[in-house]
């Protein structure tokens, strides 16, 4: 998460120094919406730790941030940001008139690689679900949320 956080903040620093702000609209609106449909399966996840939901809350909300996450992050990011950046500006104006283009090439790339790592671990978590398990957060194992949700279902019960 740190090296999203640091790869962000540079692509910021940079659109605001050069005045690339179509390019930042774009990038954030191609992020941004995955996040609406993240935070509320996120929010659902927390409910279910104090009191168990059924799947039918669980499992549309998590098809809506699979579906959301292919479409925006891994298909119209690509297709729209990077393209544009990486093709279409130097193709249009030649590459030695594209500010920073060996920084933010970079910087895009990293960025996408986190999104397909992100995606597995989400597709993972669908397959752990399928194969009966619940909706757990995979990313360090056991934590305390889990934790937390095996003692109030102990309660429940």
């Amino acid at each position: 998460m740190l090296i999203h956080h640091v790869v962000t903040l540079a692509l910021l620093y940079l659109v605001f120094t050069k005045g690339y702000y179509r390019f930042m609209a774009l990038t954030t609106y191609t992020h941004d919406i995955c996040d609406i449909f993240l935070h509320l399966a996120k929010m659902g996840k927390y409910m279910d730790n104090a009191r168990p939901l059924s799947n039918l809350l669980q499992i549309p909300a998590y098809l809506l941030v699979s579906l959301s996450w292919a479409i925006f992050r891994l298909w119209l990011f690509p297709r729209l940001v990077m393209y544009t950046s990486i093709v279409q500006c130097p193709a249009l104006v030649g590459i030695d008139n594209c500010s920073y283009y060996w920084i933010y090439t970079p910087l895009l790339v990293c960025l996408l690689l986190l999104q397909v790592f992100w995606f597995y671990l989400v597709v993972r978590i669908g397959w752990r679900k399928a194969k009966g398990s619940t909706f757990a957060d995979i990313r360090e194992g056991e934590d305390v949320s889990t934790e937390l949700h095996k003692a109030n279902k102990a309660k429940h019960t």
